[in-house]
């Protein structure tokens, strides 16, 4: 009897430790470093400097992600424009290893949805048919413009120069500089698909 309340008074200490452990290990990672939080905020001056002269900001404060809610960054730098009061953020993606904000990503999708896509769904259907399903959006994991095209069909031998027609009608009538276009058959496995990343 003795032993068996000393194995489970053991087991019950080794228990609470491993809790304690845990609990101490969530609350520091829950904390900013604040050397990532200074370094944060001397990139975001930097690359406002570089990308909006003659602008005044102010970075009053730097949000650190950390629950994991955003994609590409873990902290980023909030700033103020002086004149207008308007607020947004400035980080360093992780994934394209650049520095960005969120004012550029919004005026981005904007342009994605309200400059790109109205010239080039048309532009589709009437020459992929009725049936094509596409989509005209804003990758910020590729920082470009992205259009996937998904063919109801199998692939025909037509099909390699109505790409590349598309993509001579993105670069020079939409006046596309970069974008990310997928055309996938849908009929099979999908494994069939033209590509073009410029």
């Amino acid at each position: 009897m003795k032993k068996s309340i000393k194995i489970l008074s053991i087991v019950l200490g080794v228990i609470a430790v491993a809790i304690v452990i845990l609990f101490i290990s969530f609350i520091i990672s829950m904390k900013p470093d604040k050397d990532k939080m200074e370094e944060t905020k001397i990139q975001a001056k930097e690359y406002l400097e570089t990308n909006y002269t003659g602008k005044q900001f102010e970075v009053y404060d730097v949000l650190y992600d950390n629950m994991g809610n955003f994609e590409f960054y873990d902290y980023a730098a909030k700033v103020r424009d002086k004149d207008t009061s308007e607020e947004f953020f400035v980080y360093y993606n992780e994934d394209l290893m650049r520095m960005e904000d969120s004012k550029i990503i919004e005026q981005q999708k904007h342009f994605a949805k309200y400059d790109v896509s109205p010239k080039v769904m048309p532009y589709i259907i009437e020459k992929f048919g009725e049936d094509t399903d596409a989509k005209v959006e804003y990758s910020i994991a590729e920082g470009k413009v992205s259009i996937i095209i998904r063919l109801p069909r199998e692939k025909v031998d037509t099909d390699k120069k109505l790409f590349n027609d598309l993509i001579t009608y993105l670069k020079r009538d939409v006046g596309l500089k970069h974008a990310d276009v997928n055309m996938i058959y849908t009929v099979k496995d999908e494994d069939d698909l033209f590509n073009a990343n410029f």
